[in-house]
This record gives structure tokens, C-alpha cells and sequence, in this order.
């Protein structure tokens, strides 16, 4: 699952000095920028010897504390990630160049205040340089109090499980954008180690107290009027679930799975009055077509990192085609058919008996690297969808080198291939600017399969409203990857409760 989150408040304050009065005061909040500069020794007769700004943003976590206390995500799994994204605006304006930015975690919230001035900084109101919000002050001028999470201090430099709460990126030409990780700042503020105040950004402590001028980095605040370049929270995890009914294989392990439901909703399982749970909670029959022979297999819940997935189980199969038994019927047609019994560990309650499956054996051949002629094409997608709408989606893919496919007068719906790494990405169609990558790493893009085939979904809310989008699948075989643009067909982002 690959999500945005949009900043929920933002601001700036600054001591700069303007007909010499230093404007401390200052609120900007309303701005449609967060400027980020130092000016050394430039307001002469002032006391003032660097005039500074500071950033701060917040953003609304509860999407992401749902999808924890629901089960559907481990902020402890190695999958899990969270990114800050600030976009540059720069206008033809100097650049600094060569220096470097600090992201820390705030230690008090702030109020974003109503002031729009970034010329001469007139307007008064929190949060400025002396206050963090109305009649609260910051522990030193201009939030430069840092120390550890359970410190009286500005912002957190430090907590329990976290020696240095610093997120730092390096900008070569002064116009990059900012994305960087802030994972642990975000897992940390949700099990409470740390406030959820949000984030300060500012240059580095060593280029606060040298002694250039640095002036000015400019990235879009959430009043900005494109959009797209507002700030934003990242995140993601890999959410795929992996079935391969399609191409059950001997010799090799295999997954099967099952999903209960009731009245349209994911349950667990029930037997004897027992909550069917974790691992080794159930268990999966495999029966030959004649019934004269079966295997049977440990089935447990699935689950994301740590959390199990209500209603949704799996068995992990291995059959041999050497075995004894089978081993003259794979000779004669190259597979057998089973009969999947799904059934509690006593046997007594048989919860489901599905359609006949088929297992092959394993493609061996002399020639290496056989070439594949993919066709690949997302299905399922409307034209529209509202913003509070998941968008489901199907994938087939189909190989016509494939000496089992042939070409017919009347219409056919053939079975698509299942293949292992798939993933999935979103463009915006008139800018071509991807806004869901394909996730190798953290697989939070990567497509599921069931006994269907393969699907995903993404959630529409993690769209920009009034945009149209297209989906281009990557798929990864042997190493060797292919991208398909224009999967999909094209679709468009209305606002919530309008499709």
C-alpha cells in the first residue's frame, strides 16, 4: 500500500530585521511558501548578527494510527516507511547552493497563524519567533531549545529508542525538492515515545552559526495554489498476499490460500466454539480426483509483520513428483488434480471443499532465457472515481509465445499468467509525473495474486482531485524487467461523493 498524506498545518518564523526593527513577531503562516534562509551579518546596528527562518509542519497521523489498530499495518515490519516531501518553487530567485537541511521532530505544537506578509513580515500573530502559539513561548527564542524526548526543550534531538532524531539531505544545486525518511520519528510519535507536534526544518546547526549567507530556499506550503506541490507525508508497506492456485507446481513450495466471509465482511473462523488464529490453526486437505489418495498440510492466518489479517488463511504445500502414489499419472499427463479440504485440526469441521486445482511439473528445458511476449493489461478500472473510493483493479497478463494459447473466431477468455514480482505505478497523465513509483524495495506497490489471477488496490484519497491518471505495470522475471505503459485505461479524481 502506497499512501499521502496532506500537511495538515505549516509555517514559518524569522527574526529578520527590516528598517531596522527586528520583525520577531512575524507571522506568515498563510504564506504560499516556507522560506528557508540565513543572512550573516547583513542588519548592521541591529544586535541581529544572523537573521534566520525556521520551518514547521503537521501533519494528521490518524489515517496511518487506523490501519495499525485495524491489523493491516506493522510499523515495526521491516516493509514499513515514511517520507517527508517538500516541494521546490523556485522562480528564478538566488539559490544557495551546497548545504545541507536538518528535519527534527517539534517538542510543542504550533499554531500556524493568519499572516500572508514576506515582504516586510507586518503581520502579527502566532507562531513567530518568540511564542509557538498564543501566550506560549518557546523555551529559547526562535524553538532553539533541542534535547531528549522527555526534556523541557523545543524540539527532540534524542528519545528512548532513538539516538538521534536528525534527518538530514544534502542539496547540491539549492532547487532539489526534500524527501527524507522519517520513519522512526513517525513510529516513535505513535507509540506515544515521542509528541505529536510534527517536524522543524532549518539548516544545519554547523551553516546556522558559520559565517556566510545562505538565501533563499523556497518550497510550496500547503496554501500553495498548484496543488501538487504541497507538502506531504509518504508512506507505505508491502499489503500483497501472494496465491499460487494458478501455478501449482511440484516440487516446490506453494501457497494456498483461503478468505472467510460473512455478510460480505472478513471473519475468523469459528470451530467448536474456537476462534480460529495464528499459526498452525487450521489445516488443508489435498485430495486426488479418485479420492483413493490425499495429503494433508498445516494451514495458519495470514498476517502483515506482527499483525494478523482477520479472516484470511494460507497453507504453504509441497508435493513431490517422485511420490510413489502420483508419479505415474504426472508421467502420462504432466499434472494431477486435487480437491482443496479446508478443515479444523480435529477433522471434524470441514469448513470448505473448493473446485478442483490443478498442479504441473516444473518447466525443464535446454534452452535458457526463453523469450516471453507479454501482454499486459490492467482491468476493472472506471472512469471516474471519487475521492473517498478504493480503487480495485485486476491484472492479466498473457504470454503468446505460449504454445497453449490459440487464436479462435469466436471470442475467448483465456487465463492470465500469475507472475511473482509484479508491481504496479500511478501517472498523471498530463504531466506524466509519477506519484506511486514502483516499489521494489519496500514492495509497497507490489501486486497480490489470489485463484483468480492478480490484483491491487489503491486507495483514491492518495490522489489529486480534478486529475486524470493511468496505471503502468513493471513485471521482474529472472532479473530481466519490462515496463508496460498505459495499462489502464485513463481515469480521472472527483472530489469525495462524486464519481
Amino acid at each position: 500500500m502506497y499512501r499521502r498524506i496532506s500537511c495538515a498545518k505549516d509555517a514559518y518564523i524569522t527574526n529578520k530585521v527590516i528598517g531596522g526593527k527586528s520583525k520577531v513577531s512575524a507571522s506568515v503562516g498563510l504564506a504560499g511558501s516556507l522560506d528557508l534562509f540565513k543572512l550573516h551579518d547583513l542588519a548592521s546596528g541591529s544586535g541581529v548578527t544572523d537573521e534566520l527562518t525556521r520551518l514547521f509542519l503537521h501533519f494528521d497521523l490518524t489515517t496511518i494510527r487506523d490501519l495499525s489498530s485495524s491489523g493491516l499495518l506493522d510499523t515495526n515490519s521491516k516493509s514499513f516507511f515514511c517520507k517527508l516531501s517538500l516541494k521546490d518553487v523556485y522562480g528564478g530567485q538566488p539559490v544557495p547552493t551546497n548545504f545541507t537541511v536538518s528535519v527534527f521532530p517539534l517538542s510543542a505544537s504550533f499554531e500556524e497563524g493568519i499572516g500572508k506578509d514576506i515582504v516586510y513580515y507586518t503581520d502579527v500573530d502566532a507562531t513567530n519567533w518568540l511564542s509557538s502559539s498564543r501566550g506560549v513561548l518557546w523555551n529559547l527564542e526562535g524553538c532553539s531549545s533541542g534535547g531528549g524526548a522527555t526534556q523541557n526543550c523545543d524540539y527532540i534531538t534524542s528519545s528512548m529508542s532513538i539516538a538521534s532524531t536528525e534527518a538530514k539531505q544534502k542539496f547540491t544545486e539549492g532547487t532539489e525538492d526534500l524527501l527524507v525518511d522519517v520513519t522512526s520519528i513517525v513510529s516513535a510519535t505513535l507509540t506515544g515515545e515521542l509528541p505529536d507536534s510534527g517536524f522543524r526544518i532549518t539548516y544545519t546547526g554547523s551553516i546556522e552559526t558559520d559565517s556566510n549567507t545562505y538565501f533563499v530556499k523556497r518550497f510550496a506550503s500547503r496554501h500553495a495554489y498548484d496543488e501538487i506541490k504541497r507538502p506531504e507525508l509518504i508512506f507505505g508497506f508491502d499489503d500483497s498476499i501472494s496465491d499460487d492456485t494458478q501455478n501449482l507446481t511440484f516440487d516446490t513450495d506453494c501457497n494456498i490460500n483461503l478468505y472467510n466471509y460473512v455478510k460480505g465482511n472478513l471473519q475468523n473462523l469459528i470451530s467448536a466454539s474456537s476462534i480460529l488464529t495464528g499459526s498452525n490453526c487450521l489445516k488443508l486437505k489435498l485430495v486426488t480426483e479418485t479420492g483413493g489418495y490425499s495429503l494433508t498440510f498445516s494451514g495458519s492466518q495470514f498476517s502483515l509483520g506482527s499483525n494478523s489479517t482477520t479472516g484470511t488463511y494460507f497453507s504453504t504445500v509441497h508435493v513431490s513428483s517422485s511420490n510413489t502414489t502420483i508419479s505415474t499419472r504426472i508421467e502420462e499427463s504432466g499434472s494431477v488434480k486435487f480437491t482443496p479440504v479446508w478443515m479444523a485440526n480435529d477433522s471434524l469441521t470441514v469448513f470448505v471443499s473448493g473446485s478442483k486445482i490443478e498442479m504441473k511439473k516444473p518447466t525443464r528445458t535446454a534452452a535458457a532465457n526463453k523469450k516471453k511476449f507479454y501482454k499486459v493489461s490492467v482491468t476493472g478500472i472506471d472512469d471516474s472515481y471519487s475521492a473517498d473510493q478504493d480503487i480495485a483493479a485486476r491484472v492479466n497478463i498473457f504470454d503468446y509465445n505460449d504454445p497453449a494459447i490459440k487464436f479462435v473466431k469466436k471470442p475467448a477468455e483465456l487465463a492470465g499468467i500469475v507472475l511473482t514480482n509484479v508491481f504496479y505505478s500511478v501517472r498523471e497523465v498530463e504531466t506524466n509525473r509519477v506519484v506511486m513509483p514502483f516499489d521494489e524495495d519496500k514492495k509497497s506497490t507490489k501486486v497480490s495474486s489470489d485463484s483468480e489471477g492478480m490484483f491491487f488496490v489503491i486507495k483514491a484519497d492518495s490522489l489529486t482531485v480534478g486529475r486524470t491518471y493511468a496505471i503502468d505495470i513493471l513485471t521482474n522475471v529472472n532479473g530481466v524487467k519490462n515496463i508496460y505503459q498505459n495499462a489502464s485505461q485513463i481515469f480521472r479524481i472527483n472530489q469525495a461523493g462524486q464519481t
